[in-house]
């Protein structure tokens, strides 16, 4: 797995993500991570996906935003066994 470190500033209040540490396989895939892991990105927007794998697209407070206004950058190679969320920066209200 690759580690990135994904970034935006197009949503950029209160209660919002600025960055996290992804290790997936693509750049692609890191984009369209939510730091979130709440929410998955198909069909061209977010759905929220609760607990017992159902979803639905009515968003409730998504503190990230569309993968078009999203960097991500390669930072290394993740250690075996390591794969999804490593860390975030959250901005708390």
């Amino acid at each position: 797995m690759n580690l990135y470190l994904v970034s935006q500033y197009e949503n950029t209040g209160y209660d919002t993500y600025d960055s996290f540490v992804v290790a997936v396989e693509t750049e692609k895939e890191a984009r369209e991570t939510s730091p979130n892991n709440s929410y998955k990105w198909h069909d061209d927007k977010w759905f929220f996906q609760y607990a017992d794998g159902t979803e639905t697209d009515e968003i409730y407070n998504h503190s990230w935003c569309d993968p078009k206004y999203v960097k991500a950058e390669l930072i290394g190679i993740a250690k075996e066994g390591v794969e999804g969320i490593v860390c975030t920066s959250f901005n708390a209200g």
